[in-house]
């Protein structure tokens, strides 16, 4: 490990790695904020409303259902163009300041599909020029987590003393840096595929994404809702913060190496395996304990090894040239997570943690199925 991280982390970075890093712990900063900001507004001003919660949450990942179009553009027509798209989410995360709270899901679908249009062309060109390596890709999902809990400090400081409403300006600001700098170091790369290569490609990769999907309905879904009593349990805004993105995040950055380690040696598809098991233990604990014992198993690391297992296996099923796509569909499990979310919000399946456990597991059961499958095809 500790040659790896000499490797991969501390000699010979290129300009452009390091305005993609930039990039992921802006990006992750500013949903971070974004999403400690909304959640105490909307605890505020609807109180415990797991209705309107669990809309917002899936308002949130559909609109990323765009982001296989962009990543198979981007393969199709280049890469660095795209991420011009991503400037449009700017002001609609800035009008969050002056918009009421039940505009904030409109808002938030807008932000969000810029966003997601962008993502392909970066995480993409990183996939593609490492070779799918799980290690470096680690590296960059840890910038992520850096940027992730440096959120909750920071929107926690804005929103004692600004107010939740300053959080989206200061946010917005960021998120347009994080483009700058992808955009400014970008290396290039893309173009030259064929559409029918990008169809093809996208076939086989169904299972994966059926799972990925499943995985992140059980998760967020769950997380959505638990959110509300966390609040509760936090007691202030700045102590919200800290909990719901900055103590997490802190286990994410160590746990990020160890995840990418781990499914460079036992397989993508194991690790997905394990991780949907780990899932389905960890939410129903998180449904019927309080206090201490539920934030313990709150910042359990359970999503660093899910976003590590889901993008090695989507990003190995497809060559080099299709890693926009790759990433494309891994943003798009995000859009039909979202979908499975919203759907089921419209029903009781929400209504409470005890239930939204079961209707956690049961994604997790689909999953579970969809990876029995691609086994079995493989």
């Amino acid at each position: 490990m500790r040659g790896w991280f000499r490797q991969g982390f501390l000699c010979d970075v290129e300009s452009w790695r390091l305005g993609f890093y930039a990039y992921v712990l802006l990006s992750n900063m500013v949903f971070g904020m974004y999403v400690v900001a909304s959640r105490d507004l909307v605890k505020q001003v609807l109180g415990d409303d797991y209705g309107f919660i669990s809309f917002l949450v899936a308002a949130e990942n559909v609109p990323a259902m765009f982001s296989v179009v962009a990543g198979g553009l981007s393969d199709v027509l280049g890469r660095r163009e795209m991420i011009l798209l991503g400037f449009a989410g700017v002001p609609a995360l800035a009008l969050m300041f002056i918009a009421p709270v039940r505009v904030l899901p409109l808002l938030a679908g807008l932000y969000v599909t810029f966003w997601a249009v962008s993502v392909p062309s970066v995480m993409g060109t990183l996939l593609d020029r490492t070779g799918s390596s799980s290690m470096h890709y680690s590296i960059y999902a840890m910038f992520g987590s850096v940027g992730w809990g440096l959120s909750g400090v920071l929107a926690g400081f804005l929103a004692g003393i600004f107010g939740d409403r300053a959080v989206f300006v200061v946010a917005a600001a960021l998120l347009g840096a994080g483009l700058a700098s992808a955009y400014v170091t970008h290396p290039g790369g893309g173009g030259g595929v064929s559409a029918r290569e990008v169809l093809a490609g996208a076939k086989l990769v169904l299972l994966p994404l059926l799972a990925a999907a499943s995985s992140i309905a059980a998760a967020d879904g769950f997380y959505g809702v638990f959110s509300l009593k966390l609040r509760g349990i936090a007691g202030s805004s700045e102590v919200f913060g800290l909990l719901y993105t900055t103590l997490p995040a802190l286990v994410g950055v160590f746990a990020r190496p160890v995840a990418g380690i781990v499914v460079e040696r036992l397989g993508a598809l194991k690790s997905f395996f394990c991780v949907i098991a780990s899932y389905a233990v960890v939410l129903p604990l998180m449904a019927v304990t309080s206090g201490f014992t539920a934030v313990v198993f709150w910042v359990l690391p359970l999503w660093p090894f899910l976003d590590q297992s889901m993008v090695m296996l989507i990003s190995r099923s497809l060559p080099g040239r299709l890693q926009g796509l790759a990433t494309g569909v891994v943003n798009t499990a995000y859009s039909l997570a979202g979908l499975l979310v919203l759907v089921a919000a419209l029903t009781p399946a929400f209504s409470s943690l005890c239930v939204a456990a079961v209707t956690s597991l049961t994604f997790l059961c689909v999953a579970s199925a969809a990876l029995a499958a691609l086994r079995l095809r493989n």
